[in-house]
């Protein structure tokens, strides 16, 4: 069992409609929004209800893409929408990874694994991912 779990709702109310997100779609990375909420330990560590995840999610591929020789650099999560940063930050320490954000309830003190880190990022993925086909039709 995973020490970190994200749990992700996206949006269904939109200003612009479902046809709209693919011919508009560098305007719907913002408008593409929901619940974003990472519990640690069963303590919720970060918790935004207008979380901008179309764009976590396109961070993520990238950040994987630039990582695919395996070596994971700092995960630095900001939004456009945002001065404030990070948002979300996976940091490298010395015996594994450390979570930050500048909206978290609480400062961890867990050291995560590599493992840890991949499974989160991976699941946050993936949830967007389906959310956004049953939602919307759109495959990423």
């Amino acid at each position: 069992m995973s020490l970190i779990k994200p749990e992700i709702v996206i949006k269904e109310e939109l200003s612009i409609n479902k046809r709209g997100i693919k011919k508009h779609f560098l305007n719907s990375i913002i408008e593409i929004e929901g619940l974003f909420k990472i519990t640690i330990s069963e303590n919720v560590f970060f918790e935004d209800r207008d979380f901008p995840l179309l764009e976590l999610f396109l961070y993520l591929q990238n950040w994987y893409l630039i990582n695919k020789n395996g070596a994971f650099s700092d995960f630095y999560f900001k939004s456009i929408e945002s001065d404030q940063e990070p948002l979300i930050a996976f940091y490298r320490i010395e015996g594994g990874w450390r979570i930050d954000s500048i909206w978290a309830k609480y400062c961890v003190k867990e050291t995560l694994s590599l493992a840890d880190v991949m499974e989160f990022l991976g699941e946050c993925g993936l949830k967007i991912k389906k959310q956004m086909y049953e939602l919307y039709k759109m495959k990423l």
